[in-house]
């Protein structure tokens, strides 16, 4: 329905490719790790935000069960963003 929703889909799809998601928990009492990333246009954008979860879950292998974008997105200013991750 929107570009905030499509970014947490291909993020969660990512890590749904990784593991068997109904394995994955959400640890309420931790604190949800904030991704950020740049980009130049959609696509850089979307690429910079699925590298730096990979890189959340080989650093610290957490796997995300949730996926929230903190950013206003308007679909023409590609250049930051910012996300929640939940899991465990």
């Amino acid at each position: 329905d929107s570009l905030q929703e499509a970014f947490e889909q291909c993020i969660l799809g990512m890590f749904g490719y990784m593991t068997d998601m109904e394995k994955v928990g959400i640890n309420l009492d931790e604190t949800p790790i904030v991704v950020k990333a740049t980009g130049h246009d959609c696509l850089s954008l979307l690429y910079n935000v699925l590298s730096e979860f990979l890189c959340s879950n080989n650093t610290m292998d957490l796997l995300m069960r949730d996926v929230r974008v903190i950013t206003e997105m308007d679909g023409k200013d590609f250049s930051s963003i910012r996300l929640l991750g939940f899991g465990e």
